[in-house]
């Protein structure tokens, strides 16, 4: 592997590092702009919530280069339906885990109605 390769290759994991772990952290809690109520139940859900969620975003960067993708190509480029699995209970399993570790965690982590709006997850009448 030259070096150029290396380079990117630890560049990308470190940002991909880096966003995994900025997923639950909000910057409007964190500089006191919101200041949302505290449950230690939803805290704990908002978690378990986060790392089902990252759970459901990284099983396929594993399982695609199993199933169909080509030598060589990124896992984005799979050229066969997979259908087992991970990919036999949900069919885009990293939106869904996005979907979790992003709106309904911060929901969780956070309860202030704002959240809820953004989240569309507001209630209506």
């Amino acid at each position: 592997m030259d070096v150029r390769k290396w380079q990117h290759t630890l560049w990308m994991t470190t940002l991909a590092i880096l966003c995994i772990i900025y997923f639950p952290v909000n910057s409007l809690v964190l500089t006191g702009v919101l200041e949302p109520n505290f449950h230690l139940a939803s805290f704990i859900a908002g978690w378990v919530v986060w790392a089902i969620g990252m759970m459901l975003v990284m099983v396929p960067i594993v399982m695609l280069p199993r199933r169909g993708v080509p030598k060589g190509k990124t896992f984005v480029r799979n050229i066969r339906l997979v259908h087992t699995g991970i990919y036999a209970i949900v069919r885009r399993p990293q939106y869904l885990g996005g979907v979790l570790s992003i709106f309904v965690t911060t929901l969780l982590l956070y309860p202030h109605w704002l959240f809820a709006v953004l989240s569309g997850c507001g209630r209506t009448k």
